[in-house]
């Protein structure tokens, strides 16, 4: 099976509950440490970006100014 490519992460303070969401295909909800979110964020490219109170929120450096 082909990995798919992620375009976003959201991580929710609450539950610790993470969305990943891939170019193609639907979202996935997992549940993740901060720490360890944020390495994943970081090592597939994406940058943190203004999100709501209690999430934050990761996506491609040329999508951070489109949501």
């Amino acid at each position: 099976m082909a990995e798919r490519e992620i375009v976003s992460i959201i991580w929710h303070q609450q539950g610790d509950q993470v969305d990943l969401v891939y170019l193609e295909g639907e979202s996935d909800r997992l549940v993740g440490a901060h720490d360890v979110v944020a390495e994943l964020a970081r090592s597939v490219g994406l940058v943190s970006v203004p999100s709501a109170s209690g999430t934050i929120r990761w996506v491609r450096p040329t999508d951070a100014g489109t949501s």
